[in-house]
Protein backbone atom coordinates (compact mmCIF):
# COMPACT_ATOMS: atom_id res chain seq x y z
CA UNK A 1 0.00 0.00 0.00
CA UNK A 2 1.07 3.61 -0.54
CA UNK A 3 2.01 5.68 2.48
CA UNK A 4 0.11 8.45 4.22
CA UNK A 5 1.49 11.81 3.11
CA UNK A 6 2.84 12.76 6.56
CA UNK A 7 5.05 9.66 6.63
CA UNK A 8 6.68 10.27 3.26
CA UNK A 9 10.41 11.12 3.02
CA UNK A 10 11.20 14.79 2.34
CA UNK A 11 14.19 14.29 0.01
CA UNK A 12 15.85 11.63 -2.15
CA UNK A 13 18.41 10.69 0.51
CA UNK A 14 15.63 9.98 2.97
CA UNK A 15 13.81 8.07 0.25
CA UNK A 16 16.84 5.81 -0.30
CA UNK A 17 17.12 5.17 3.44
CA UNK A 18 13.39 4.50 3.71
CA UNK A 19 13.40 2.02 0.81
CA UNK A 20 16.59 0.26 1.97
CA UNK A 21 15.19 -0.32 5.47
CA UNK A 22 11.41 -0.51 5.15
CA UNK A 23 11.28 -2.22 1.75
CA UNK A 24 14.11 -4.69 2.38
CA UNK A 25 11.90 -7.74 1.85
CA UNK A 26 10.73 -6.33 -1.48
CA UNK A 27 14.33 -5.60 -2.49
CA UNK A 28 15.31 -9.14 -1.54
CA UNK A 29 12.51 -10.53 -3.70
CA UNK A 30 13.66 -8.27 -6.54
CA UNK A 31 17.24 -9.47 -5.98
CA UNK A 32 16.30 -13.13 -6.21
CA UNK A 33 14.42 -12.46 -9.45
CA UNK A 34 17.43 -10.49 -10.72
CA UNK A 35 19.68 -13.47 -9.99
CA UNK A 36 17.33 -15.71 -11.96
CA UNK A 37 17.31 -13.27 -14.89
CA UNK A 38 21.11 -13.09 -14.96
CA UNK A 39 21.67 -16.87 -14.89
CA UNK A 40 22.33 -17.22 -18.67
CA UNK A 41 24.94 -14.42 -18.60
CA UNK A 42 26.48 -15.85 -15.43
CA UNK A 43 26.80 -19.31 -17.00
CA UNK A 44 28.40 -17.88 -20.15
CA UNK A 45 30.81 -15.76 -18.08
CA UNK A 46 31.86 -18.60 -15.75
CA UNK A 47 32.29 -21.21 -18.50
CA UNK A 48 34.43 -18.80 -20.52
CA UNK A 49 36.60 -18.07 -17.49
CA UNK A 50 37.06 -21.81 -16.89
CA UNK A 51 38.16 -22.40 -20.49
CA UNK A 52 40.59 -19.46 -20.39
CA UNK A 53 41.99 -20.78 -17.10
CA UNK A 54 42.49 -24.24 -18.60
CA UNK A 55 44.29 -22.77 -21.62
CA UNK A 56 46.59 -20.78 -19.35
CA UNK A 57 47.39 -23.97 -17.41
CA UNK A 58 48.35 -25.71 -20.65
CA UNK A 59 50.49 -22.72 -21.57
CA UNK A 60 52.23 -22.68 -18.19
CA UNK A 61 53.06 -26.41 -18.62
CA UNK A 62 54.44 -25.71 -22.10
CA UNK A 63 51.86 -27.99 -23.69
CA UNK A 64 50.81 -25.31 -26.17
CA UNK A 65 52.58 -22.30 -27.68
CA UNK A 66 51.81 -18.63 -26.99
CA UNK A 67 50.27 -18.29 -30.43
CA UNK A 68 48.03 -21.33 -29.96
CA UNK A 69 46.93 -20.07 -26.53
CA UNK A 70 46.16 -16.62 -27.93
CA UNK A 71 44.10 -18.03 -30.80
CA UNK A 72 42.10 -20.30 -28.47
CA UNK A 73 41.49 -17.58 -25.87
CA UNK A 74 40.40 -15.10 -28.52
CA UNK A 75 38.06 -17.72 -29.94
CA UNK A 76 36.36 -18.31 -26.60
CA UNK A 77 36.15 -14.59 -25.80
CA UNK A 78 34.64 -13.84 -29.21
CA UNK A 79 32.11 -16.64 -28.74
CA UNK A 80 31.25 -15.25 -25.29
CA UNK A 81 30.76 -11.75 -26.64
CA UNK A 82 28.58 -12.97 -29.51
CA UNK A 83 26.39 -14.79 -27.00
CA UNK A 84 26.28 -11.57 -24.97
CA UNK A 85 24.82 -9.79 -28.02
CA UNK A 86 21.94 -12.29 -27.79
CA UNK A 87 21.48 -12.48 -24.02
CA UNK A 88 22.13 -8.87 -22.92
CA UNK A 89 18.98 -7.66 -24.75
CA UNK A 90 16.96 -10.53 -23.27
CA UNK A 91 18.32 -9.72 -19.80
CA UNK A 92 17.51 -6.02 -20.13
CA UNK A 93 14.05 -6.88 -21.46
CA UNK A 94 13.37 -8.98 -18.37
CA UNK A 95 14.80 -6.26 -16.12
CA UNK A 96 12.28 -3.74 -17.47
CA UNK A 97 9.66 -5.26 -15.16
CA UNK A 98 11.97 -4.79 -12.18
CA UNK A 99 12.58 -1.16 -13.16
CA UNK A 100 8.82 -0.62 -13.13
CA UNK A 101 8.48 -2.13 -9.64
CA UNK A 102 11.29 0.04 -8.28
CA UNK A 103 9.79 3.10 -9.99
CA UNK A 104 6.50 2.54 -8.15
CA UNK A 105 8.36 1.90 -4.90
CA UNK A 106 10.30 5.17 -5.18
CA UNK A 107 7.06 7.01 -5.91
CA UNK A 108 5.59 5.42 -2.74
CA UNK A 109 2.84 3.71 -4.70
CA UNK A 110 1.43 0.32 -3.83
CA UNK A 111 3.20 -2.57 -5.55
CA UNK A 112 1.51 -5.74 -6.80
CA UNK A 113 4.70 -7.59 -7.62
CA UNK A 114 3.88 -9.83 -10.56
CA UNK A 115 1.19 -7.55 -11.99
CA UNK A 116 3.58 -4.57 -12.00
CA UNK A 117 6.42 -6.74 -13.28
CA UNK A 118 4.38 -7.90 -16.27
CA UNK A 119 3.14 -4.35 -16.87
CA UNK A 120 6.74 -3.17 -17.01
CA UNK A 121 7.55 -5.85 -19.59
CA UNK A 122 4.55 -4.89 -21.69
CA UNK A 123 5.07 -1.12 -21.59
CA UNK A 124 8.87 -0.84 -21.66
CA UNK A 125 10.28 -4.24 -22.63
CA UNK A 126 10.71 -3.59 -26.36
CA UNK A 127 12.66 -0.37 -25.78
CA UNK A 128 14.88 -2.05 -23.16
CA UNK A 129 15.43 -4.87 -25.66
CA UNK A 130 16.67 -2.44 -28.32
CA UNK A 131 18.98 -0.66 -25.88
CA UNK A 132 20.27 -4.05 -24.75
CA UNK A 133 21.12 -4.92 -28.35
CA UNK A 134 23.03 -1.64 -28.70
CA UNK A 135 24.91 -2.37 -25.45
CA UNK A 136 25.77 -5.90 -26.62
CA UNK A 137 27.09 -4.72 -30.00
CA UNK A 138 29.19 -1.90 -28.52
CA UNK A 139 30.57 -4.29 -25.88
CA UNK A 140 31.52 -6.79 -28.59
CA UNK A 141 33.17 -4.16 -30.80
CA UNK A 142 35.09 -2.64 -27.87
CA UNK A 143 36.43 -6.01 -26.69
CA UNK A 144 37.35 -7.11 -30.22
CA UNK A 145 39.22 -3.89 -31.04
CA UNK A 146 40.94 -3.88 -27.64
CA UNK A 147 42.36 -7.37 -28.19
CA UNK A 148 43.38 -6.46 -31.74
CA UNK A 149 45.29 -3.43 -30.46
CA UNK A 150 47.01 -5.48 -27.73
CA UNK A 151 48.20 -8.03 -30.31
CA UNK A 152 48.74 -5.89 -33.41
CA UNK A 153 49.76 -2.33 -32.61
CA UNK A 154 48.78 0.04 -35.41
CA UNK A 155 47.46 3.56 -35.90
CA UNK A 156 44.19 2.26 -37.35
CA UNK A 157 43.61 -0.07 -34.37
CA UNK A 158 44.43 2.73 -31.94
CA UNK A 159 42.00 5.13 -33.63
CA UNK A 160 39.29 2.46 -33.69
CA UNK A 161 39.94 1.74 -30.01
CA UNK A 162 39.61 5.44 -29.14
CA UNK A 163 36.26 5.64 -30.98
CA UNK A 164 34.99 2.49 -29.25
CA UNK A 165 36.03 3.85 -25.82
CA UNK A 166 34.19 7.10 -26.51
CA UNK A 167 31.09 5.14 -27.61
CA UNK A 168 31.28 3.00 -24.48
CA UNK A 169 31.63 6.04 -22.19
CA UNK A 170 28.68 7.80 -23.85
CA UNK A 171 26.65 4.63 -23.43
CA UNK A 172 27.52 4.34 -19.73
CA UNK A 173 26.60 7.97 -19.04
CA UNK A 174 23.44 8.14 -21.16
CA UNK A 175 21.83 4.73 -20.55
CA UNK A 176 20.34 5.67 -17.11
CA UNK A 177 18.71 8.78 -18.59
CA UNK A 178 17.29 6.87 -21.56
CA UNK A 179 16.00 3.89 -19.55
CA UNK A 180 14.29 5.98 -16.90
CA UNK A 181 12.75 8.37 -19.42
CA UNK A 182 11.25 5.30 -21.09
CA UNK A 183 9.55 4.23 -17.87
CA UNK A 184 8.04 7.65 -17.14
CA UNK A 185 7.37 9.45 -20.42
CA UNK A 186 5.85 8.61 -23.78
CA UNK A 187 8.44 10.45 -25.88
CA UNK A 188 10.08 9.90 -29.24
CA UNK A 189 13.61 8.52 -29.13
CA UNK A 190 15.00 11.78 -30.53
CA UNK A 191 13.35 13.73 -27.70
CA UNK A 192 14.85 11.36 -25.14
CA UNK A 193 18.29 11.87 -26.67
CA UNK A 194 17.80 15.65 -26.65
CA UNK A 195 16.75 15.61 -22.99
CA UNK A 196 19.71 13.38 -22.12
CA UNK A 197 22.16 15.75 -23.85
CA UNK A 198 20.74 18.81 -22.06
CA UNK A 199 20.81 17.10 -18.66
CA UNK A 200 24.32 15.78 -19.26
CA UNK A 201 25.60 19.26 -20.20
CA UNK A 202 24.30 20.61 -16.88
CA UNK A 203 25.09 17.73 -14.54
CA UNK A 204 27.86 15.74 -16.23
CA UNK A 205 29.78 15.38 -12.95
CA UNK A 206 26.78 13.74 -11.26
CA UNK A 207 26.28 11.37 -14.19
CA UNK A 208 29.99 10.43 -14.10
CA UNK A 209 29.61 9.52 -10.41
CA UNK A 210 26.46 7.55 -11.25
CA UNK A 211 28.30 5.80 -14.08
CA UNK A 212 31.07 4.74 -11.69
CA UNK A 213 28.47 3.40 -9.23
CA UNK A 214 26.82 1.47 -12.07
CA UNK A 215 30.16 -0.14 -12.97
CA UNK A 216 30.86 -1.42 -9.44
CA UNK A 217 29.29 -4.87 -10.09
CA UNK A 218 31.49 -5.20 -13.20
CA UNK A 219 34.66 -4.06 -11.39
CA UNK A 220 34.04 -6.76 -8.77
CA UNK A 221 34.15 -9.43 -11.50
CA UNK A 222 37.90 -8.87 -11.87
CA UNK A 223 38.59 -10.56 -8.54
CA UNK A 224 40.88 -13.50 -9.33
CA UNK A 225 39.45 -16.15 -7.02
CA UNK A 226 36.99 -18.75 -8.25
CA UNK A 227 34.84 -19.28 -5.14
CA UNK A 228 34.97 -15.62 -4.15
CA UNK A 229 33.93 -14.64 -7.68
CA UNK A 230 30.85 -16.89 -7.58
CA UNK A 231 29.86 -15.45 -4.20
CA UNK A 232 30.35 -11.91 -5.50
CA UNK A 233 28.20 -12.60 -8.57
CA UNK A 234 25.38 -13.86 -6.35
CA UNK A 235 25.66 -10.88 -3.99
CA UNK A 236 25.83 -8.53 -6.99
CA UNK A 237 22.49 -9.81 -8.26
CA UNK A 238 20.65 -10.18 -4.97
CA UNK A 239 21.81 -7.06 -3.13
CA UNK A 240 23.91 -4.67 -5.19
CA UNK A 241 22.05 -4.44 -8.50
CA UNK A 242 18.59 -3.74 -6.94
CA UNK A 243 20.12 -0.99 -4.77
CA UNK A 244 21.92 0.47 -7.78
CA UNK A 245 18.63 0.58 -9.72
CA UNK A 246 17.07 2.40 -6.75
CA UNK A 247 19.96 4.91 -6.75
CA UNK A 248 19.60 5.42 -10.51
CA UNK A 249 15.85 5.96 -10.12
CA UNK A 250 16.32 8.53 -7.35
CA UNK A 251 19.09 10.42 -9.18
CA UNK A 252 17.27 10.53 -12.51
CA UNK A 253 14.07 11.58 -10.72
CA UNK A 254 15.91 14.58 -9.30
CA UNK A 255 17.29 15.48 -12.72
CA UNK A 256 13.94 15.04 -14.45
CA UNK A 257 12.27 17.15 -11.74
CA UNK A 258 14.64 20.03 -12.46
CA UNK A 259 14.50 19.93 -16.28
CA UNK A 260 11.22 18.25 -17.25
CA UNK A 261 8.66 17.67 -14.51
CA UNK A 262 8.70 21.16 -12.97
CA UNK A 263 7.79 22.68 -16.34
CA UNK A 264 5.69 20.02 -18.03
CA UNK A 265 4.56 17.35 -15.54
CA UNK A 266 3.68 19.04 -12.24
CA UNK A 267 1.73 15.98 -11.11
CA UNK A 268 4.93 13.91 -10.82
CA UNK A 269 7.25 16.70 -9.69
CA UNK A 270 9.08 15.35 -6.58
CA UNK A 271 6.62 12.46 -6.55
CA UNK A 272 7.06 10.18 -3.56
CA UNK A 273 8.22 13.02 -1.33
CA UNK A 274 6.24 14.84 1.37
CA UNK A 275 5.97 18.26 -0.29
CA UNK A 276 4.61 16.65 -3.46
CA UNK A 277 1.82 15.07 -1.40
CA UNK A 278 1.01 18.49 0.09
CA UNK A 279 0.99 20.20 -3.31
CA UNK A 280 -1.40 17.64 -4.78
CA UNK A 281 -3.93 17.70 -1.96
Amino acid sequence: MSKEKNTLPTNRFESFKDISINQFRLLLKIGLLTLLIFIPLIIIFILTNIKVYEINLLLSDNLITDTEALIEINGYLNARNILFIVFIPITLYLLSGIFNIIRKTVWQEGVMFWYDYKKGLKNNGSYFLILGLIIGIIFFVFNYILREELVNHSISNLIALCFSIVALLILILFIPLLLHQTIIYNLKFTHKIKNAIIIFSKYFYLLIILGIINLIPIFLLFINNGLALILIIILDCILLIPLIIVINTLVTDSLFDAFINYFHFKEIYRKGLFDNAENNN
